[in-house]
C-alpha cells in the first residue's frame, strides 16, 4: 500500500523551507551572542534550500504532471 504525498503549502504550491523560516539565509556576524540592531543582512545562504527560501510542494507538482 503506498502512502498519498501530504500537502505541505497551505495550497499555494509553494512550502518554506523549515531551517530558514522562507528567508533563504540566515544573518551570521561572527559573534557567539548577536546583538546586531539590524538583523536584515543574510550574508549566509541556507544549507538546505540552496537560499530559494523553499521548496515546490510535491502534492502540486504531482498534480502538475497528470495529464
Amino acid at each position: 500500500m503506498s502512502e498519498e504525498p501530504v500537502c505541505c503549502c497551505d495550497g499555494n504550491g509553494w512550502a518554506d523551507c523549515w531551517m530558514c523560516l522562507g528567508d533563504g539565509g540566515f544573518h551570521d556576524c561572527g559573534e557567539d551572542v548577536c546583538c546586531c540592531l539590524d538583523k536584515e543582512d543574510l550574508n549566509e545562504v541556507c544549507s538546505e534550500c540552496g537560499g530559494r527560501g523553499g521548496f515546490p510542494c510535491p502534492v502540486h507538482a504531482l498534480e502538475e504532471m497528470e495529464p
